[in-house]
């Protein structure tokens, strides 16, 4: 994609190098040189950011293995985070959810009172 832009670039300065002259340089040549780093610097900041996930990937496969060695049966489950299942109980730790009443089993009131108006002395 850079080299398309410059491509594109360069064919626009050789263009108004034909309409303008050598003038067409002065603004032209700087913004090819400013192109180009600008587009050396995107690549070399997208390897940067590939190696930097490619070992982030790596370090969370090795710490699953180490995982996996310490708890081979996998009975401890692992969640990625700062404290991540620290405040959480196991499912069987729980205690059952009471049953909610049947809708036939909840009183209902069957004339509503107004509330007594309250007199300040």
């Amino acid at each position: 994609m850079g080299a398309l832009v410059l491509g594109m670039e360069v064919a626009a300065v050789a263009f108004a190098l034909l309409g303008f002259g050598w003038l067409a340089l002065l603004i032209g040549l700087p913004l090819i040189v400013a192109t180009l780093l600008i587009v050396v610097v995107a690549a070399w900041w997208e390897r940067r950011r590939a190696a930097q996930q490619a070992r982030e990937e790596q370090e969370r496969e090795e710490a699953a293995a180490r995982a996996r060695a310490l708890d081979p049966e996998g009975t401890v489950y692992l969640t990625p985070g700062l404290m991540s299942g620290f405040f959480e109980l196991p499912s069987a730790a729980l205690p059952a959810r009471p049953q909610e009443p049947a809708a036939s089993q909840i009183p209902t009131q069957a004339t509503a009172e107004p509330a007594p108006d309250r007199v300040h002395h």
